[in-house]
């Protein structure tokens, strides 16, 4: 907007309005303006105005935008100069709306009593890891092993967090900035602790994007969205390898075959559609669903109307594993090779897929001894084959916690998280 000499306002760039704007979006032009109008009159006067001109309500839904994470660059650096601006102009809203706080996700503190549990238990299975093969030639392997394979063990590692970021802009939206939603991935590593099946790691998603001016349920859908996207690119890629290979069996573990797979699949549906099928069953099932889901339809279809949002978010999700993959490829390559490409993979998916359901942060345990069955049963040795999964935990899971907790306390003190 642009005031003229003669006091007349203007309203400029017309040609970077957006036709079909959203709720978040109209809030946050109100909220660039509160805080715009601030600098130059003062707090009192332009809330008091505001809410003359657009009403309590249309006010108080600004309450959410009005944090640095959910302004653009240059609203931020504007609050930023002018210390408690956004403190003071939510305090002023509320006080004249008479409108709550806002509710954020609550993200559950990771107490030394955890992290000493998750350590203790961590050393007593891996001292029995070795178990798996004889200790002898576990410990060979890890003399022989080829050192000059960690750096790009560390990099494929670090490229996770990357795609990990596309995908999660895909779901969530291309307004966030790339950098904090790259620090979320990292922060992500150390609330990967905090509870198994990834719990800490989306209530961290949700928490973020809250503090991006989302409304809990589109936060929360958008973090669905993403998970759903992780799970549906997994089963595509785990039939496809497994396919590619013929291998069903990991250890004593057995995965059906394809049309054994497809079979199941088609009898859960059919018994899905004759369940609908009861009238009661349709009223506490259905009707709840659709609710969900009509709350979260307006972000969900933003996502897949943009063809380019869809490829960051399955294209993403897919190059994560395809990451990780590589990451245990040159582990093993570390430590002698002699599996393909294919067998890798394979390896790789069907490890995490049974490891998931294990009750323990990160399928701590079950991760490990599921993949050095699935390595030698392709024929690693046992040794080796121990040495390769105790390097790729260590670049995937260990080495990032740090980092990662640094991250998360970094972007809690900056009003990330």
């Amino acid at each position: 907007m642009l005031i003229s000499d003669d006091e007349s306002a203007w309203i400029l760039d017309f040609d970077s309005a957006e036709v079909a704007a959203s709720d978040r979006d109209l809030d946050r032009d109100v909220a660039e303006l509160l805080v715009g109008l601030s600098v130059k009159v003062g707090v009192a006067a332009t809330v008091d105005s505001a809410v003359e001109v657009l009403g309590a309500e249309a006010v108080a839904r600004t309450l959410p935008q009005l944090q640095p994470l959910a302004l653009p660059t240059e609203i931020r650096s504007l609050a930023r100069r002018h210390k408690d601006l956004l403190k003071d102009l939510s305090t002023a809203i509320r006080d004249s709306t008479g409108a709550g706080e806002v509710e954020l996700e609550r993200l559950q503190r990771i107490k030394p009593r955890t992290i000493l549990m998750i350590v203790a238990g961590s050393l007593a299975f891996y001292s029995l890891l070795p178990q798996l093969a004889n200790v002898d030639e576990t410990v060979d392997a890890l003399r022989d092993a080829n050192l000059s394979w960690v750096p790009v063990i560390i990099a494929a590692s670090f490229a996770t967090y990357v795609f990990a970021t596309v995908s999660a802009l895909g779901a969530y939206s291309f307004d966030l900035p790339v950098l904090a939603t790259f620090r979320s991935q990292v922060a992500s590593s150390f609330t990967a602790l905090v509870a198994p099946a990834n719990a800490g790691c989306m209530a961290l998603g949700v928490r973020l994007l809250q503090k991006a001016g989302f409304a809990t349920p589109a936060a929360s859908s958008a973090v669905g969205l993403n998970a759903l996207g992780s799970i549906v690119v997994h089963v595509v890629l785990l039939f496809a390898f497994v396919s590619w290979t013929g291998q069903t069996d990991v250890g004593s573990f057995d995965l059906p075959g394809t049309s054994t797979a497809l079979a199941v699949i088609a009898v859960v549906l059919a018994l899905c559609s004759l369940l609908l099928l009861i009238a009661p069953i349709r009223r506490r099932v259905v009707g709840p669903v659709v609710g969900i889901l009509k709350s979260a339809g307006g972000h969900l279809g933003a996502g897949f109307t943009s063809p380019i949002r869809v490829l960051a978010l399955f294209g993403g999700s897919a190059m994560i594993t395809f990451a990780y993959a590589a990451t245990l490829g040159f582990s093993v390559q570390a430590f002698g090779g002699g599996l393909s490409v294919p067998e890798i993979c394979t390896a790789f998916i069907v490890a995490v897929t049974i490891a998931t359901i294990a009750p323990t942060p990160g399928g701590l345990g079950a991760l490990e001894a599921t993949m050095i069955a699935a390595l030698a049963g392709f024929g690693m040795d046992h040794g080796p084959a121990v040495g390769a999964v105790l390097t790729f935990r260590l670049a995937t899971f260990w080495l990032p916690i740090l980092p990662g907790w640094y991250t998360f306390a970094w972007m809690q003190r900056n009003g990330e998280l």
